[in-house]
Formats: C-alpha cells, sequence, structure tokens
C-alpha cells in the first residue's frame, strides 16, 4: 500500500492476474468437496464395499480426478491394483468385493466407454486414464 488508501500499481497488477486462478481454483475445490471425492470408502460388517461406496464409483464425475487412489482404498487386496502412467489395472483375485467394484465401474457409463482397454479372463481389466505432462488427470479434447 502507498498513501495508506491506494493499491501500489505492482499489487494491483498481481492481483488482476492472480484473481482468475483463485476463482478457478475456489470453483474445482466446490466441486470437488460438493461430490466427497475426499471422503474415503466405506465398508458394510463383511468387509465389502458399501453401498455408498458403489454408488459413488458408479456416479463418479468426469474427469475422474481421484478415482484411482478410491478404488485402491476400496479394493480388497490392494497389490492387485496398479496404477502407472494413466494405465490402470485391476485384478479381482476372485474377490467377490473387487468384483462389486467392477461393477460399479463398468455402470459409470462415461468411465467405462472412454477408459476401458481390455478385460481378460481371470478377472484382468486394464483402463486408460488421459494425463498431462505432470500427471494430472486431464479432460479430453471437446469434452
Amino acid at each position: 500500500m502507498v498513501g495508506g488508501d491506494t493499491v501500489s500499481p505492482i499489487y494491483y497488477s498481481a492481483l488482476k492476474h492472480l484473481w482468475p486462478i483463485a476463482k478457478f481454483l475456489w470453483r474445482h475445490w466446490q466441486k470437488d468437496t460438493k461430490h466427497d471425492r475426499f471422503a474415503e470408502p466405506s465398508f458394510n460388517r463383511d468387509q465389502d464395499p458399501s453401498d455408498e461406496t458403489l454408488e459413488r464409483i458408479q456416479h463418479w464425475p468426469y474427469p475422474f480426478t481421484g478415482l484411482p487412489e478410491f478404488i485402491r482404498g476400496s479394493w480388497q487386496y490392494k497389490d492387485l491394483v496398479e496404477w502407472h502412467g494413466g494405465m490402470m489395472t485391476l485384478s479381482t483375485g476372485g474377490c467377490s468385493s473387487n468384483e462389486m467394484i467392477i461393477g460399479a465401474l463398468e455402470a459409470n457409463y462415461i468411465f467405462w466407454s472412454m477408459c476401458w482397454r481390455k478385460s481378460e479372463v481371470g478377472g484382468h481389466y486394464a483402463f486408460n486414464l488421459p494425463m498431462d505432462s505432470a500427471g494430472q488427470i486431464v479432460k479430453r479434447a471437446g469434452l
């Protein structure tokens, strides 16, 4: 501040450039918390994913930010989940809990149609999520 009541041109210029970024981040934070992306998966007494967890996977909003982490947290036998450079591979290991999660992913029509790459006998699935150079999930062009 210069003179107590006016804003220095340098500060004004910085604020002018940072304000759109702050608004963008605020909108996305609100969207993320609205969809409860930061909540942990829940389980029923048999240690299967709860109906709430399966419904959240089924309705996970595009562009699927946080979904791989949520699936790993929901998955029985976490060593059967691999995540490398946008490619997520899941193996059910014959576990009905994991097959329930695959069913919820398949019911998420946008996710399945955009990301599913292959299914193999024995409960093995591969998905490809679009990533940017910083390793963040990104929207595909035109969506």
